[in-house]
């Protein structure tokens, strides 16, 4: 079994809350998928998925709670006028904390920094950051649950 636990959000030592698979879980099905088209074996897709979980961290802001399909109320956690909030699970758990909005640089050094130190990322180990995006792109709203509206 592969477990991904890429959220920077929370310390691991809380319990099964600090280890939640978000963006990063992209990176290790597609590292899984790539290994398994190309006709490698069931144990060597499985090494390449576990040493994928273990590079990849991530951290995201939500400018909206998620409210999961289903859901008797909905997640109105964040209506606040200028509320968000840095590391927000995908289910709406609480992530690492609730701020005012504010420049983007400002949010990308607060994550940067987070993921940076969240302790398998290190400039000593020679490891670098891999956005999800490259210099030129848009960024774009991404809707978190695929089977209804958040």
């Amino acid at each position: 079994m592969v477990v991904v636990a890429d959220d920077a959000a929370l310390p691991r030592e809380k319990g099964i809350t600090g280890a939640r698979g978000v963006a990063g879980t992209v990176f290790v099905h597609k590292v899984a998928g790539a290994l398994a088209s190309a006709g490698h074996d069931l144990d060597t897709v499985v090494q390449g998925a576990k040493c994928t979980a273990n590079a990849v961290k991530t951290l995201g802001v939500a400018l909206e709670a998620v409210t999961v399909p289903g859901a008797s109320i909905r997640n109105d956690r964040l209506d606040g006028a200028d509320i968000v909030e840095i590391g927000m699970g995908i289910h709406g758990e609480p992530g690492m904390k609730q701020t005012s909005m504010m420049q983007s640089k400002e949010f990308a050094k607060i994550m940067v920094d987070t993921v940076r130190d969240f302790g398998r990322l290190s400039d000593e180990d020679g490891h670098t950051v891999l956005p999800l995006f490259e210099k030129g792109d848009v960024v774009s709203y991404l809707e978190s649950s695929s089977v209804g509206c958040s």
